[in-house]
């Protein structure tokens, strides 16, 4: 499991629980954030640059309501 894989290599003692994994870096690729298109379809594509695009939802789309 990667989360054993991680407290191995960074030598956190079992007594800790690994909650969250932050990566910090540059990307080796681009990428861009698309609007889902009228299909719904939100899997990811490249394109003939190679760039990869990212469909993401409105937010209006998924937040039902606001109190």
């Amino acid at each position: 499991m990667i989360v054993d894989l991680i407290k191995k290599r960074l030598d956190i003692k079992p007594k800790f629980k690994v909650l969250l994994v932050l990566a910090i870096g540059r990307p080796k690729e681009k990428a861009v954030i698309d609007p889902v298109g009228p299909d719904n379809d939100i899997k990811y594509w490249r394109d003939t640059d190679m760039t990869h695009h990212v469909p993401k939802r409105d937010l209006k789309d998924i937040i039902l309501e606001c109190y």
